[in-house]
């Protein structure tokens, strides 16, 4: 039976360890609930889509208070990477339009008018996924959009599997060990040869 994720955590973070001893076996301890802050500045995140801040605004949101909550760098990082597929798509359907437009000059409008209601309408998933983020965001759960939730996990993970500074500590499994360099490998002739 699998536990339910602590609404502070990031979906698929792992669970922090319970106390040591017979108290461990009962799981980790009671996740705190996001404070009212943590849920503002999540769904500020992705407001920030709709009044033009676009990546900025979720990055500067991270870097103030994610390196504090995880709640706040669950969400501004997902804003980040949607509002980052956002411009992605609306420069590629600008140039797929102005295409369309070279080309239908010369044959005719009769598909026009049907591009354009499909292009609408893809352009109102994004939107409504990102309204639904915000929403979710302000009543403190992490709620990961279906791709993009898995990017950022990822991200998330990676991150914090370093330490502060983003650099090895010294003594890490891993970590090239200060000292003087290796001797050289020996010169010369081996069995048989000459």
């Amino acid at each position: 039976m699998t536990q339910p994720e602590p609404p502070h955590a990031w979906p698929g973070a792992p669970s922090p360890p319970g106390p040591p001893g017979p108290l461990g076996a009962l799981g980790p301890p009671a996740p705190t609930a996001p404070t009212e802050e943590e849920r503002l500045l999540g769904a500020a995140a992705y407001l920030m889509t709709f009044i033009g801040a676009w990546i900025i605004g979720p990055l500067v949101i991270y870097f103030w208070k994610g390196k504090t909550s995880r709640f706040v760098a669950f969400h501004a990082i997902q804003a980040t990477v949607v509002t980052a597929w956002l411009l992605a798509l609306s420069i590629g359907a600008a140039v797929f339009m102005w295409l369309w437009m070279l080309l239908f000059v010369r044959i005719g409008f009769d598909l026009y008018l049907p591009a354009v209601t499909i292009g609408g309408l893809l352009a109102l998933v994004p939107v409504v996924l990102v309204a639904v983020a915000a929403w979710k965001a302000f009543q403190g759960k992490s709620w990961a959009i279906p791709i993009f939730g898995r990017v950022t996990r990822s991200f998330l993970n990676a991150s914090s599997a370093q330490p502060p500074g983003g650099l090895p500590q010294a003594g890490a499994p891993g970590t090239p060990q200060a000292g003087p360099p290796p001797p050289p490998p020996p010169q010369g002739g081996g069995a048989g040869g000459r």
